[in-house]
């Protein structure tokens, strides 16, 4: 991995952590999306007692997972959607990274939206699924 692409990965995944320190419960978890690894065009988080209906297609959940809500409100074709990388950022309440790989329906969903590259926190760093 180049320089440029640690230092992106370092900046979007802050943006990530910033959008799960919001997170007042127990499972915080932040994402952003972000168009051809250089704009932030969106942010998410976990939130309980909330539902999104794209999760409801797949899964009864009492919460809106971060990555669906990353995709709230996104009007983007799946051709530039297929373009985004999507960073997802979550950390114990003690301050160590925990994993945030997708749920299998979270992961449905992306893949049905057109996203093809997740970065997600595990307790050693970070891995990449490219779908």
């Amino acid at each position: 991995m180049t320089k440029q692409e640690l230092l992106s990965l370092s900046i979007f995944f802050t943006t990530a952590r910033k959008e799960m320190l919001k997170v007042k419960f127990r499972s915080r978890i932040g994402a952003v999306l972000v168009y051809k690894n250089k704009r932030v065009i969106n942010k998410g988080r976990n939130k309980p007692n909330k539902t999104s209906p794209m999760m409801h297609l797949h899964h009864e959940f009492k919460t809106t997972h971060a990555e669906i809500d990353a995709l709230t409100g996104m009007y983007l074709s799946p051709d530039k959607l297929s373009k985004c990388t999507l960073y997802i950022y979550r950390e114990t309440m003690d301050g160590k990274l925990a994993l945030s790989k997708p749920c299998q329906y979270c992961h449905k969903i992306l893949q049905e939206h057109g996203i093809r590259k997740i970065f997600y926190t595990t307790p050693n760093g970070f891995e990449e699924i490219t779908i």
